[in-house]
């Protein structure tokens, strides 16, 4: 099986924080006013303007809190594909930022686009307001598509890591952290292991634990005739 990646797209993205002191004088701000900050992304020139009290066509008599992007002249190229998402953001870190609201959009446009962030009414008692201030967090993405590229029929696989389970396997044995069964010899030396893994490369001890032998369910397992440094020997084999 051929394994590739080839990226069609790149994106440019820009955030930003956008605090408003005296939020309470913004109440007595019309539909039509709003506050303004020019960005340039993708070397494109935008205007983000920021509505206190606007109201969009789904309620007209709830005033919302409303972002709206506006692009400057013209787009280096057609259909430039955007994203703007917002949400209130609390920058004492006492609350989780409001649940972000996003709208992608193809410039140009004469309307530019407008995200609705949160309901006038709801955003005194949200707990955004600190100080009188509040801080909307804004995120401008612009799609950039890149030149057709061609994928060869025989692209190759990139090489696979080598794997280390046999080093892992060697460490849990001579750590011994969670072993499960103990080993004693006729020389009361005693040696702790892991059921699973000798169970899993050893059809012996697959049946001595979980099959019908005697040591199932036994927290111990005697070994006679056998020397340790034999039997840690043949113990070890099973883990490489």
């Amino acid at each position: 099986m051929e394994h590739g990646r080839t990226v069609l797209t790149e994106a440019v993205r820009k955030v930003q924080l956008l605090k408003i002191d005296g939020y309470c004088a913004t109440s007595v701000m019309k539909h039509s006013d709003y506050i303004k900050s020019k960005w340039n992304v993708d070397g494109h020139e935008w205007e983000v303007r920021i509505h206190p009290n606007y109201y969009n066509n789904n309620n007209h008599w709830d005033p919302w809190m409303a972002v709206k992007l506006i692009l400057h002249g013209e787009p280096r190229r057609n259909k430039l594909k955007v994203n703007l998402s917002c949400r209130l953001v609390d920058t004492s870190h006492r609350l989780d930022p409001s649940a972000e609201k996003s709208l992608s959009h193809v410039f140009p446009s004469c309307d530019g686009c407008t995200v609705a962030v949160m309901s006038r009414d709801i955003i005194p008692s949200s707990g955004y307001v600190v100080n009188d201030s509040l801080t909307v967090q804004c995120t401008i993405t612009v799609l950039k598509e890149l030149a057709d590229i061609e994928v060869p029929a025989n692209t190759e696989a990139p090489p696979l890591p080598p794997s280390d389970l046999e080093r892992h396997f060697g460490e849990l044995w001579q750590g011994q952290r969670g072993a499960d069964v103990t080993f004693v010899l006729d020389t009361r030396e005693r040696f702790l292991a892991h059921k699973a893994i000798l169970a899993a490369r050893s059809p012996v001890f697959m049946a001595e634990f979980f099959g019908g032998m005697n040591e199932k369910s036994s927290q111990s397992v005697r070994i006679e005739d056998m020397e340790a440094s034999v039997f840690k020997g043949q113990a070890s084999l099973h883990l490489h």
